[in-house]
């Protein structure tokens, strides 16, 4: 999926009623580079039902964290065992 208009404030991206049971794996990237400072995508709160996504700025160049709109980019997926370790 995609998001447009994502800032230090951040969005909350809701996921398909009754399609996950419990949180899935979240994959996630900022698909535009907009503004003067370093930013990086973050999320928090992931559950069943949604997650919050937002953009924090690094403060090397100076203190403010506000940061302009941003493009994000995102994909789910069913959580899952990669390796079965049971044995016959």
């Amino acid at each position: 999926g995609r998001v447009d208009n994502v800032t230090h404030h951040g969005i909350t991206i809701p996921f398909v009623i009754g399609h996950y049971f419990r949180a899935p794996v979240f994959l996630a990237d900022m698909q535009t580079f907009n503004g003067r400072n370093t930013a990086e995508l973050r999320y928090k709160d992931l559950t069943h039902e949604s997650v919050h996504v937002f953009v924090e700025e690094e403060q090397s160049k100076d203190k403010e964290t506000r940061h302009v709109t941003e493009n994000v980019g995102y994909f789910t997926l069913i959580p899952s065992p990669i390796f079965d370790f049971k044995r016959p």
